[in-house]
């Protein structure tokens, strides 16, 4: 190989290295056309927990807007851009509702419902006492209202407690109570000869007419009494009759825990 040769190839080797040595520090320079990921973290606003206290912990200035503490006994406060710490109220829109939220189970109840003989709902018991042999229930009407009731469906004479009075001089016409959903009975008939279960009530409104002056009043299992006064408060009267449609007498009567 003569010396021309040998330089050739030299000098082909030193280029080829050359090359390799720039190619390897291309790949591993850092590309500095894009901002690293280390650099956007470090530029990224980082978010401020909100901080339990007993008074400002920190001056409220540009570096800190938006913070937010809990002074405890004053609730939230936040740093304005007015450099100033100013309290807010986090709760939300009296107007805005949230979705309802599942139905949980029923509960007990202590009421007892009474129904008539045609399973139609009379009121409710409020107590039971015994009479000789026989139980009677004190009942409150879904009219209003309160009865004693025998478990035939029956009112006893000693539960009524109303008086109609009458503008007429012989107990005829239209009755009033001065009493609000007083029951009282309107006739002297009896049912198997049995005073004690009348066949009619009225039950008198909740609604006061005002004053009345009246001429004779009926006292249930009396006579028409003729008598002249005035009552201040008066309710008018309409057949015992309630919203179920149940209607006296009221027949063989059944209990139902609701």
């Amino acid at each position: 190989m003569n010396f021309n040769s040998v330089l050739l190839t030299c000098m082909f080797c030193l280029i080829g290295c050359g090359s390799l040595r720039r190619g390897e520090s291309d790949r591993t320079a850092p590309d500095t056309s894009q901002p690293s990921p280390d650099t956007i973290q470090s530029k990224a606003p980082k978010p401020q927990a909100v901080k339990l206290a007993d008074n400002i912990p920190y001056p409220c200035d540009a570096t800190v807007h938006g913070n937010m503490v809990f002074l405890k006994g004053s609730g939230f406060h936040v740093c304005t851009n007015g450099n100033a710490w100013e309290p807010i109220d986090l709760k939300g829109d009296a107007g805005m509702q949230g979705p309802p939220g599942l139905a949980g189970p029923k509960g007990g109840s202590a009421l007892v419902a009474v129904y008539d003989a045609q399973d139609r709902m009379i009121g409710w018991v409020l107590d039971m006492s015994g009479l000789f042999s026989l139980h009677r229930f004190r009942v409150l009407l879904t009219a209003g209202g309160i009865v004693e009731l025998f478990p035939n469906g029956y009112i006893p004479s000693v539960s009524i407690e109303g008086v109609c009075h009458y503008s007429s001089a012989d107990c005829s016409g239209i009755c009033r109570m001065n009493r609000p959903n007083a029951l009282s009975r309107v006739t002297n008939q009896y049912t198997n000869s049995n005073p004690d279960l009348p066949k009619a009530y009225v039950l008198s409104s909740s609604n006061d007419m005002g004053e009345f002056n009246y001429l004779s009043y009926f006292v249930p299992g009396n006579n028409c009494s003729s008598a002249a006064g005035t009552m201040q408060s008066s309710f008018a009267v309409v057949p015992l009759k309630l919203i179920s449609g149940a209607t006296y007498p009221f027949g063989p009567i059944s209990l139902r825990a609701e």
